[in-house]
This record gives C-alpha cells, structure tokens and sequence, in this order.
C-alpha cells in the first residue's frame, strides 16, 4: 500500500469511528483528491466564463453586477452552514422553520410601489425565474375565469416559448395570435379569432423575446369589451422590461402601473435587469384573488397551499434583497438610461454601416440582419428565422454592453 492509499485509509477508518460515536459531531467526509479533481474541472469553466463575459451580447443577463459584499459575509456566516427554506407563503408568518420571508416581504413591497399596487392589495413571491412567474399568472387565470367556463389563453406568436409549453401543462386550449413585423401583437388578428362566449386568459408580451417589442394592454381591453367576454384575466410577462420601464423618466415611456391598467398579475425576473448569478424573479398579483388558490390547508406548514413551488430558495430571496436594498433607485434610473442609450447608438451604427436592423421604442433589444456563423458564437447572438425579415440576430444592451464592447462588436460584423 503506497503512501496515498494509506492516508485514504487513515481517513476511512476516522470517519467510520465517528460514525459510530453517537456523541461525536458529525461531520461528512471528504475525498481531498476528489475535491482537487472538481476544482481543476471548476477552473476550466471559469477560464471558459472570463473569455464569455464581455462577449456575452446576445441574451439578457445583467453581468455588471457586483454582490461581493454579501458573498463574503455569507462565507463566514452560519446562514451559509444550514439550509434556509422559503416554504410557504412569505405573508404567512407561522412557520417554525428558519426562513427568510422577512426579506422576501421587503421585495414584495418594493415591486408593489413600482408598480403602483398598494402593498395591502398585493400578493406574491419570490420566484426561481420568470418562468415560474409566468407558471403563476396563467394558473391563477385559469383558476379564476373558470367560474365564467371553460378559458381560453391568447398570446402573440411573438410571446416566450414558455407560455406554449405551460398552456400544455395547465391543460389550457391556447389560441396565437399572429404579430405585426415589430413583434407587436396584431390586434386585428386577435379580433378575427377571440371567442365571443369563452373567458379569456391574456399572456401579454412586455419585451417580446426576440425584438423587444410592447402588447398594449388598451387595444386588448377594448377588443374584450367589443365581443363583450364573460371574464378576463391579464398577465404581464414582463421578465426583463419589468426591471426597467418603472426607471425610465419619460411621460411616453409605457408604465406598468396597477392603478390605472387592468393587469391582473406580473412576471418579472431578477438576474436580468436587477442582475444576479443565479436565475430568480418576482410573482405579484391582487391580493382579492388570493381565494382562487387557497385550495387545501396544509397543517404542517400553517397555512395554504398557495404557491406552486413547495420548498423555494432562501439565497434567491436574499440576492435580490441586497441588491434592492444596497441599490439607490437613481442608480437604477441611470442603468435604464443608458441602456436604451447604448441601444440607440447600437442601432445607428448598424445602419450607418449599410447593415439592415431595427429597435422599438423604449426597447434595449437590437434586431438585425444575422451575421456569420462564427460571429455568432464569439458573441452570443441569439438567432431566429422571421417571416418578415428572413433570418435574424439580436444583440441585448444590458449594463455590460457599454460603448466599448459596441466598437468591438461593430468593428467585427464589418470586418466579416
């Protein structure tokens, strides 16, 4: 037996012993040679994630974020040597167990004066994305309007892939409602196809997917009105304009305000304007809607089963949280600026450049004629065939996505 092979054993027969001591701590053994074998692999993937970083345009993530701060509080921390459970509801309050819902009730509040929901008629929780959100918003549509029948969900083609494969999930007939060239849903299509005597479910796009385009929620009311629906319910899928729009200081920029537009609920993700390393997001609604969901009394958690998810992510609360919280709202005001800023100057450049592209209005996303294959893959561009203007890239102007990456990015789609 060599050397190393001795010290495994060693090793082996120690945590046997402790194993066996009922009155010693225990603790989980470790294999080191194992663990400098993961590291090594860990290594490779973070040279693989410094040479993405800057070139990393086409998809919306936020990589300008900084949480150091909290990271190396929570390494000395024991919140980090013991599991935190976001079980529940946050606004519960009963729980035995360590949560962080005091946290997730500060989010809660925050996006409620954003959106302009008082925080008394507000329901919600953290998410672990914009997906999950989503998942919310057409469950409870469906759980409300189906007092009125059987609903139907109506969303443009335009709409995020995940309001199809959830319509499949939720068992809801979906209806798709054709867009216009900017991704705008074609409102002349929804009204050739709405069905007059079913309630409606609406999944509007604020950020279409792929070119950032806007559905307005005054040409969908009135079209409700006008074939005079026994019910509806809209949801704003709002993942990566959700973090933005309430910034931008501008009367015509469109606002998701609760008070003066009939949305029924909201999907907005954390890590792509806010910024994070994990995927998170925020699910709001109206409180009056909660009865909708209060379907079963679970004993051991003291409360209604009204969130999807059972066991959700305490660390996902407290990212958002700090950055929130450590965030001045001017910051925010600034990022948003400068995103539709740098947008702008994006779009200019292209067509400076006899390269065919386009933005919509209040829009960080930058659509244009798709550049080589290689091109592609340096820089992360997002591709799509489109109908009306054949196959296309887009790049997202997040915090990262300054004037400098531009030039570079520019410079290369010319040089190809």
């Amino acid at each position: 037996m060599d050397e190393t092979e001795e010290a495994l054993s060693s090793k082996s027969s120690q945590a046997s012993e402790e194993l066996q001591n009922p009155h010693s701590p225990y603790k989980r053994p470790s294999n080191q040679f194992a663990q400098d074998a993961a590291i090594e692999s860990l290594e490779k993937l973070e040279l693989k994630a410094l040479e993405m970083k800057t070139h990393e345009i086409g998809y919306p993530c936020n990589n300008a974020f900084n949480l150091d701060p909290l990271i190396e509080w929570w390494q000395k921390s024991t919140l980090s040597k013991m599991l935190l459970n976001d079980a529940g509801d946050p606004r519960n309050g009963k729980t035995n167990y360590l949560t962080c819902h005091e946290y997730e009730i500060e989010i809660l509040k925050y996006f409620a004066d954003l959106f302009k929901l008082p925080f008394e008629e507000t329901w919600g929780y953290v998410t672990n994305s914009g997906t999950g959100g989503n998942e919310h918003g057409l469950y409870l549509g469906r759980e409300r309007m189906k007092e009125f029948g059987k609903p139907v969900l109506y969303s443009s083609e335009e709409a995020h892939y995940s309001i199809q494969s959830l319509a499949r999930l939720l068992d809801i007939e979906h209806i798709i409602i054709e867009s216009y060239p900017t991704g705008e849903m074609d409102y002349f299509d929804l009204k050739e196809k709405i069905l007059p005597d079913r309630p409606a479910i609406f999944s509007l796009s604020i950020g279409s997917t792929f070119k950032g385009a806007i559905d307005n929620i005054d040409h969908i009311t009135k079209t409700v009105k006008e074939a005079k629906l026994p019910g509806a319910h809209y949801h704003a899928d709002a993942a990566l304009f959700g973090g933005y729009l309430s910034f931008i200081e501008d009367e015509g920029a469109p606002k998701l305000n609760f008070s003066e537009r009939p949305y029924d609920s909201i999907a907005v993700s954390g890590h792509k304007f806010f910024g994070s390393p994990v995927p998170l997001g925020v699910f709001l609604t109206r409180r009056s809607y909660l009865a909708a969901m209060q379907k079963d009394y679970i004993e051991y958690i003291r409360g209604y089963n009204t969130t999807i998810p059972c066991s959700r992510s305490s660390l996902n609360t407290l990212i958002l949280w700090w950055t929130l919280a450590t965030t001045p709202n001017a910051a925010f005001k600034l990022e948003a600026k400068q995103i539709l800023e740098n947008a702008k100057y994006l779009h200019e450049c292209l067509v400076d450049k006899g390269i065919q592209s386009w933005v919509s209005p209040y829009s960080n996303v930058v659509y244009f004629t798709k550049p080589s294959e290689e091109i592609c893959k340096k820089w992360g561009l997002a591709t799509v065939t489109c109908k009306f203007n054949g196959p296309l890239a887009h790049v997202i102007t997040m915090q990262h996505v300054d004037r400098d990456v531009i030039d570079a990015f520019i410079g290369e789609m010319v040089g190809m």
